[in-house]
């Protein structure tokens, strides 16, 4: 039986390497949409809770609705 699973020893290799192809995608994508910067998420959700957690103070509140 094949297997393609991939070695644990090989996690910080192969994860510098994506880290590296994200960062050239959010810097061609910034340029193209004419910006400074970019920043790519894994999920809507993701995003989310990075802005809310950046802008937000310990006072603010947030009112959303559930859909």
């Amino acid at each position: 039986m094949r297997s393609n699973l991939a070695s644990v020893a090989a996690a910080p290799v192969t994860s510098a390497v994506i880290a590296w192809h994200i960062r050239a995608l959010e810097e061609e994508l910034a340029e193209w949409l004419g910006y400074s910067r970019a920043l790519l998420f894994i999920s809507g959700f993701a995003a989310n809770q990075a802005v809310i957690a950046a802008m937000m103070a310990k006072e603010d509140r947030i009112v959303a609705d559930p859909a």
